[in-house]
């Protein structure tokens, strides 16, 4: 089973703001769902631990597995690179061209959703030798948006939108053998 965990919670979520590659940790409350999340997960035996190396999947990740395992931080696991778009707030852009699979991005610094796709779809395809494993994967909305096409396709909308995990929320899935 695959395990995908979204970061606890910012200063800048809470502010509803992108972030992107910017690096920014935890704030308090991120903090507490990540000890919360710890508790749920107990019982879990994670045979292998992921996380974007970015602070705030970081921490997330190793409250979670309380420092227990090893952890491999794969580059592949960053947030999406939102270039002029990230610190702003999220009504001053339009977050659904953003994530359209239909309508091409009017944001020509940001990482393409092709680009951020191959990264994503080619961290999950080395994973596939290890279908019989719980793997823990500690990463970030948009990053979890393509896990989750991965794994379940186009969303019907055409738009990854659709496919929304809050922090700390966990998503489960199962190779399809």
């Amino acid at each position: 089973m695959i395990y995908v965990v979204r970061h606890g919670e910012t200063d800048w979520n809470a502010q509803n703001k992108l972030q992107g590659k910017t690096d920014i940790p935890l704030n308090e409350n991120g903090i507490n769902s990540a000890k919360i999340l710890m508790k749920e997960l107990e019982d879990v035996e994670f045979d292998f631990v992921f996380s974007s190396p970015l602070k705030r999947a970081k921490e997330t990740c190793r409250i979670i597995i309380n420092n227990n395992k090893a952890i491999v931080f794969d580059d592949r696991l960053v947030e999406r690179n939102h270039g002029e778009l990230e610190g702003k707030h999220k009504n001053e852009f339009d977050k659904h061209r953003l994530w359209s699979l239909t309508e091409s991005s009017p944001y020509e610094s940001v990482e393409t959703l092709d680009a951020l796709r191959f990264r994503i779809y080619g961290f999950l395809d080395s994973l596939k030798t290890h279908k019989d494993k719980n793997i823990l994967i500690v990463s970030h909305a948009g990053a979890i948006r393509i896990m989750t096409e991965y794994f379940k396709g186009k969303p019907s909308t055409n738009n990854l939108l659709e496919y929304t995990v809050e922090n700390c929320e966990v998503l489960k899935f199962s190779w399809l053998c």
